[in-house]
């Protein structure tokens, strides 16, 4: 399955367009889960890494609430470069050209 990265203005893919897997050492991950029924704590804390993940990849078109499990971003958004667990921040190339922030009370209906 290719999967491609969903940040506004990255192109990176884990095939090329013959089907070959590329080794680039980039890894894809998927949006933090929002454990709305948890604890209060755990909740508010997995609802405002999940919007820190939307405002860093800042895609046009995503709801807070129905992301998709195949909605994925690369390796080369984690400011070490390599994913170390769901608590880390995510940040775009310096290139991007930015947009303005996501508001949380956009997203979350």
């Amino acid at each position: 399955m290719v999967r491609t990265c969903c940040a506004v203005g990255c192109k990176v893919r884990s095939h090329d367009r013959q089907g070959n897997k590329v080794e680039n050492g980039l890894s894809f991950h998927s949006f933090p889960t929002w454990k709305q029924h948890e604890a209060a704590h755990v909740s508010d804390v997995t609802k405002r890494r999940r919007l820190v993940w939307i405002a860093a990849v800042r895609p046009a078109d995503i709801q807070f609430s129905s992301i998709s499990k195949y909605l994925l971003v690369c390796s080369r958004h984690f400011h070490s470069g390599k994913w170390s667990g769901p608590g880390l921040a995510i940040s775009l190339p310096s290139n991007h050209c930015p947009s303005p922030p996501v508001s949380p009370d956009l997203h979350t209906s």
